[in-house]
């Protein structure tokens, strides 16, 4: 596998925790390096990426949350004071939580309650799972109170904002276009943006090229197709944007550390 969970944001807020060796989440130009027992919260829409540290074998588990769990229903008090402000900070966009710490050992404990509930799914394990929901939002509420009642700054909040809208509308169109030819002046004509300035604006928010980007995000298709079909791997090549058969066979090679063929066998 690539080893990775690649730039992605999703609605739901998300738990994550470290079962074995090191990680390294990606975000709004941070990288957090997390170790076993460690964990890290992280609200909805924020645009994230977890790789093993030191490319060994890291395992961690997360639970993407939708926040319907805990709002009751739309305008309630749950809502207005205990949820939507911890989803406009900054300051929550990434928590991170240690068991050296007696609250974020609380909320690492229900993460791991949920988990284990929700694969057991005993009778009631719907309210158990709530049950550990409500306990686990309490502590990041109570701990995380002051500086929810701070706004950031206006113009530096505008700024995040646009800065995180810019790398979503990157992203999104290299996925609705990523089994196509792509030219950094298409994209970057998409983004009203020069060419360098994309360049630059993309490795300094994302982490690694434009181009380094793209191709990941292809082979991560071309492995879902591995895994899922019996498509000939020259049509897989083409479906996801490769171009030619040996070009695919090269880059997957490089990146994925065996063949297109070996890799559907190995999962077979």
């Amino acid at each position: 596998m690539l080893g990775f969970v690649n730039w992605h944001w999703h609605y739901e807020f998300q738990l994550t925790y470290v079962v074995r060796g090191t990680i390294s989440v990606f975000l709004d130009q941070r990288i957090i390096d997390l170790h076993e027992g460690q964990g890290v919260y992280i609200n909805p829409e924020v645009l994230h990426m977890i790789r093993d540290r030191y490319d060994t074998d890291a395992m961690f588990i997360s639970l993407d949350v939708s926040p319907r769990l805990l709002t009751s229903f739309p305008n309630s008090v749950f809502e207005r004071s205990y949820v939507k402000p911890v989803f406009r900070s900054s300051a929550a966009d990434a928590v991170v939580l240690d068991p050296g710490v007696s609250w974020q050992k609380r909320m690492l404990d229900s993460a791991k309650s949920i988990e284990q509930v929700y694969k057991r799914k005993d009778f009631g394990w719907e309210l158990a799972v709530c049950s550990s929901l409500y306990s686990l939002w309490n502590e990041l509420v109570c701990h995380l109170q002051e500086s929810l009642a701070e706004d950031d700054a206006p113009a530096a909040e505008v700024a995040r904002q646009r800065r995180s809208q810019r790398i979503k509308d990157t992203l999104a169109y290299i996925r609705e276009h990523y089994a196509q030819k792509l030219t950094l002046d298409e994209i970057a004509a998409h983004l009203h943006l020069s060419t360098n300035e994309c360049c630059r604006f993309f490795k300094k928010n994302m982490n690694c090229t434009l181009f380094e980007y793209i191709t990941e995000y292809r082979l991560g298709k071309s492995m879902e197709l591995l895994e899922h079909t019996d498509l000939p791997v020259s049509q897989i090549a083409y479906e996801t944007g490769f171009g030619s058969s040996s070009y695919f066979i090269e880059k997957f090679r490089k990146n994925v550390g065996t063949t297109p063929a070996a890799f559907r066998k190995a999962g077979r």
